[in-house]
């Protein structure tokens, strides 16, 4: 599973800033700050989800540009950039640390520490879908759907037997 992803925050849109913890750690006892600036604003306190070992922040973002979220927790202090924007970029939306393996799959993943007690820390953004005759759709799903169309079109054009 890559971390890399094409999809930014658009201005006006809600995203969930996410904390998973490793297996041995509780969520009740930690202690979390969510410091952003004011071009975010922060829509949920902390919101701890127990048995998935996760601490989430809804968060919204109300002017393009690109923004640092300071994640304290505990004693510890993480950086995690969020990108505002109508343009499609290729960004990193996930810090690990699951080692050097998980790494070397997925090279736009920032390491952490792994005596953290965090598994990874990440923005989700929302789903994209292309709307086509009031139809959402996957653009992966769109793409391999044309992929076939054009194949079984231009067979017989470059002599292609099946």
């Amino acid at each position: 599973m890559s971390r890399m992803t094409f999809d930014v925050a658009i201005k006006g849109e809600k995203s969930n800033v996410v904390v998973k913890f490793v297996d041995n750690i509780d969520v009740r006892s930690i202690n979390t700050v969510l410091e952003h600036p004011e071009e975010i604003s922060v829509e949920t306190s902390a919101i701890k989800l127990v048995p998935l070992r996760k601490i989430t922040w809804r968060i919204k973002c109300l002017k393009e540009g690109e923004f640092n979220l300071n994640i304290k927790i505990n004693n510890l202090k993480f950086a995690k950039k969020i990108t505002v924007s109508r343009e499609n970029k290729l960004l990193e939306t996930f810090l690990s640390s699951k080692g050097a393996w998980f790494l070397f799959l997925n090279p736009g993943s920032k390491p952490i520490h792994s005596n953290s007690g965090i598994e990874y820390i990440s923005v989700e953004y929302p789903r994209r879908y292309i709307v086509i005759l009031g139809i959402n759709f996957n653009s992966l799903v769109l793409y391999f759907v044309f992929s076939i169309a054009f194949a079984f079109l231009l067979k017989s054009k470059f002599k292609v037997v099946i």
